[in-house]
C-alpha cells in the first residue's frame, strides 16, 4: 500500500504534503544496474505526472552515476531533461551524455547578456591563457597571454593571420602604444621591395 504524511490519499509508495527534512542519515537506492530512482516536485495540487523531478540512475555501460534535472512538458506524460549531472564530473545542458566537465548543446549562451545573438555572447572583461589565479581583463575587453590564430590553428607567433586583413577606423601601431597615423612603425622595416 501508500503511505500518506499530511495527506490521506497519497498516490505513491510514500507521498508528503510539506516540507522534509532530513538531519542525519542515508537514502540509498538498491544498486541494480539500469534502475531510476526519482525525486518528484510540485505544488502540491498537481498529480505526480505534472511534477518536475531529479532522476538518480546506475548504468553497467558505461558504469557509472547519472543525475538529470527533468521538466514536465506540461503534457503529464513525458519530461524534458534541462541539465544532466554525471559521477566523473562531467555537467550537460541540452544534453544527457557530455563527454567533458562542460559541454551545452542547443541555443546560445549568455555571460552578462540577457539575450544572446550568438553561440557564446559576453559582456565584460575576459582573458584566456593568465593561469588558475586568473588576472584583470581590459574593460570589454579581451587579454590574450599566448599566440593568436586567425585563419590557421597552428600560431607560431604572439598574432598569425592566414588570408586578407581589413582594419577601417583607428591607427595601427607596431612597437607603439600610442600610434599617430594609420601605420606607425617604431623601428626599420623591411621586405624584398622596399628597405628603409
Amino acid at each position: 500500500g501508500n503511505v500518506g504524511i499530511g495527506t490521506t490519499t497519497p498516490g505513491q509508495k510514500l507521498s508528503v504534503i510539506g516540507t522534509i527534512q532530513t538531519l542525519t542519515g542515508t537514502a540509498a537506492a538498491d544498486g541494480v544496474a539500469n534502475r531510476v530512482a526519482s525525486i518528484y516536485m510540485n505544488r502540491g495540487d498537481q498529480p505526480i505526472n505534472y511534477s518536475n523531478r531529479i532522476t538518480n540512475s546506475w548504468s553497467s555501460t558505461p558504469s557509472m552515476t547519472t543525475m538529470n534535472f527533468e521538466l514536465s512538458d506540461g503534457s503529464g506524460t513525458a519530461w524534458n531533461t534541462i541539465m544532466t549531472l554525471r559521477a566523473d564530473g562531467n555537467l550537460g545542458i541540452g544534453t544527457v551524455s557530455p563527454t567533458d566537465k562542460l559541454i551545452v548543446s542547443g541555443g546560445n549562451v549568455g555571460i552578462g547578456v540577457s539575450s544572446p545573438l550568438t553561440a557564446l555572447a559576453v559582456n565584460g572583461a575576459g582573458t584566456i591563457g593568465w593561469g588558475l589565479t586568473g588576472v584583470a581583463g581590459p574593460t570589454n575587453g579581451l587579454g590574450i597571454l599566448g599566440n593568436v590564430g586567425i585563419g590557421t590553428t597552428t600560431a607560431n607567433y604572439n598574432l598569425s593571420v592566414i588570408g586578407t586583413g581589413n582594419f577601417t577606423g583607428g591607427n595601427v601601431g607596431i612597437g607603439l602604444s600610442a600610434p599617430a597615423y594609420a601605420l606607425d612603425i617604431a623601428n626599420k622595416i623591411r621586405d624584398k621591395e622596399y628597405k628603409r
